[in-house]
């Protein structure tokens, strides 16, 4: 059986920051880093469209605890220890230059992950750091010791381990055997299908402010949506798919969603436009109207199912402008489904958040037992947010394990 200080489960994000960072802070210690798949690193490989979305231009910590669904308050004492600044300059001080765009995310100025991926692989190298990968799912139990860790023929005795495997089932199940609470994972951070007739063949549509709906979980969410073929997507649809994942897989993603078009515009005031334009433009085809800031498809579309599209506006009467008026501030679309976001896989459930110490990201159950990352429940919405989760409750679990080592 070999021995190690400190043996590492997961070589995602969580998992090979914490590696790193506790060789920074004991270059003495030996680590060890068990990986399952063949791969190192692959949901860094992919954030971003290839990018790397490393974190968000949001550097005060309650309003940045505000983008994580679950872990907001559990969150917010250490991103005040280890926020965006200090992952911005610990990548700083080994080379890595960021830049921020308009909506917040930070990524590489090289625009490539591998400028991510191949930083930490070099620093795994040069601090002597063990990385087995294709490793069979590892199995763990306390010893005297510390923990007696199995994978497949091989064995290993630590003093500390950390458990930074993401969604993994049979860790979240050994972790159960051992006296944790887990919270069952459902999806979170995912698009909308749709085939309603208010939007289907027409990809491609993005509107930049729409307010949405869901009036059986009081669910309500505003922002950009897309269109997509599949259904609807976009950062207000991605918000209330985060926000309600557990409500949303109880109804089997099929529901209801109200959507306001015009959320700057009462009915009154849409009202009081008809008339306006009646009188200045009485014989203009109404689908041929610009009034709204609508895309022309959507507003043909809208038009075509309140039954006016080939009116002129003279001929517009109180129905007409009733169903226009409903379909621009409620219009109701049927959900019957989700889609992964791109190439993102984000779920809502792991270790219950109650059992961690938040101070040392130790388990409050098992003595030595340290999480990062997302075997925990926390998650995030989209813009670099679940990196930094992962870079903080690593950085902070490093600390401890070699302060208390």
């Amino acid at each position: 059986m070999q021995h190690y200080d400190i043996v590492i489960l997961g070589a995602g994000a969580a998992g090979c920051f914490a590696a790193i960072r506790c060789k920074e802070l004991s270059p003495q210690a030996r680590v060890l880093i068990l990986e399952k798949s063949a791969r190192t690193l692959d949901k860094v490989r992919i954030s971003g469209g290839g990018r790397c979305n490393v974190t968000h231009h949001q550097f005060d910590a309650r309003a940045l605890s505000q983008n994580y669904p679950r872990g907001e308050k559990e969150l917010l004492g250490p991103l005040k220890k280890w926020g965006p600044a200090d992952m911005v300059d610990w990548l700083t001080g080994h080379g890595v230059t960021l830049k921020t765009e308009t909506d917040g995310r930070m990524f590489p100025t090289t625009d490539s992950s591998a400028t991510i991926v191949d930083l930490f692989l070099g620093l795994i190298r040069q601090s002597d750091i063990h990385l087995i990968t294709q490793s069979p799912a590892p199995t763990f139990n306390a010893s005297a010791e510390g923990f007696i860790v199995s994978s497949g023929e091989k064995t290993f005795g630590c003093k500390k381990l950390l458990i930074a495997t993401g969604s993994s089932l049979s860790v979240w199940d050994q972790l159960a055997d051992l006296g944790h609470a887990i919270i069952p994972p459902v999806p979170s951070l995912f698009s909308f299908n749709s085939r309603d007739a208010l939007i289907t063949g027409l990809p491609g549509i993005s509107l930049t402010d729409v307010a949405l709906r869901i009036p059986q979980m009081r669910a309500h969410q505003r922002g950009p949506m897309l269109i997509t073929h599949a259904g609807l997507s976009g950062p207000a649809v991605l918000r209330i798919s985060a926000w309600h994942a557990r409500q949303l897989a109880e109804v089997a993603y099929r529901f209801p969603l109200v959507i306001d078009y015009l959320p700057n515009h009462t009915h009154a005031e849409i009202a009081d436009s008809w008339e306006q334009l009646k009188a200045a433009q009485p014989k203009t085809k109404i689908a041929n109207l610009r009034i709204f800031p609508l895309p022309a498809r959507l507003w043909e579309r809208i038009c075509q199912l309140a039954g006016v599209a080939d009116l002129a506006l003279a001929d517009l009467g109180k129905k007409g402008k009733i169903r226009l008026s409903e379909l621009l501030k409620n219009a109701t679309i049927a959900i019957d489904g989700k889609s992964t976001n791109k190439e993102e896989f984000v779920t809502a459930g792991g270790v219950d958040l109650r059992e961690v110490d938040f101070r040392t990201m130790e388990s409050k159950i098992i003595p030595n037992l340290h999480l990062a990352g997302e075997v925990l429940d926390i998650d995030a919405i989209t813009g670099g947010f679940n990196f930094q989760a992962a870079w903080t409750t690593a950085e902070l679990a490093a600390q401890a394990i070699v302060r208390k080592d």
